[in-house]
This record gives structure tokens, sequence and C-alpha cells, in this order.
């Protein structure tokens, strides 16, 4: 590029950030027995059960996989810093919980959990997966 003789000067003027680019990945499931039918009723059909929970999950982080379902569960990896803690309200008297804690010090999944069941219905339950030996926890 011409006119820029001293780029070195310029390297030091930016500061890397560490979340920058990096996603914190973390491997969930969903648990859920839609109102009517399951999950995995016609599954490729525009406003199935799975179409709706995915899109439930597209909205509210950042997905890298969705796995297909069975009749009442999936899992999926995400961005752990993508979800944001607590529910919809600041309070309970809003149909959540405090949403001041951050998702690293206490997972909460009210808001994926709510937008699911307004989707599908039943009672859905979001959890975080942990890798034990060869096995999921």
């Amino acid at each position: 590029m011409a006119g820029i003789t001293n780029t070195t000067a310029n390297k030091i003027n930016a500061v890397p950030v560490n979340d920058l680019g990096t996603a914190e990945l973390g491997l969930f499931s969903v648990t859920v027995t839609p109102a009517s039918g399951n999950l995995n009723t016609t599954p490729t059909a525009a406003d199935s059960n799975y179409a709706l929970t995915v899109r439930a999950i597209l909205m509210h982080c950042e997905p890298f996989f969705i796995s297909a379902a069975d009749t009442t569960s999936l899992t999926f990896v995400a961005n752990r810093n993508t979800f944001n803690a607590g529910g919809r309200g600041a309070s309970a008297t809003y149909g959540g919980t405090d949403d001041t804690t951050s998702i690293s010090s206490s997972p909460s999944f009210e808001n994926l959990e709510e937008a699911i069941k307004d989707a599908v219905g039943g009672t859905p339950a979001v959890a975080e997966l942990t890798l034990t030996g060869t096995t999921l926890a």
C-alpha cells in the first residue's frame, strides 16, 4: 500500500481480545413432549414440531450444529456466550428470573424454554451436557 511506511507502530495499537472470533462451544439437549405429535413427526414439513423447535433455537443462541430429533429430544452445539441468563422479565413478576447473572456462573435457559413452549407446547427442558469419559451426562 502506497503511503504506509510504519506498519509496526500501527500493529502495536491493536490490543487482542480473547472472545473476538473464538466461540465457547457447549453441547446442549432439548427435551419436550409437544402438545400434539412428537419432535420427529414429519420433520421436513414447514411448520413441524422439529422445524418450530429449531427456529426457537436459532432465535435464542448461536448454534453450530442441531441434531435430528427422536420423539422427545434433540441435541445441539452452540456458543455458550450467546445465551442470555434468566427469563423474559427482570423479575418473577414478569414471568422470569433476574437477568443480571451471567450464563457462565449460573446457566439458565428460560428464554429458550419459553420460546419452545410457545412454539410446540409441552414443558421443555434445556440442559447443558458434559462429556464424561465416553458418555454424555
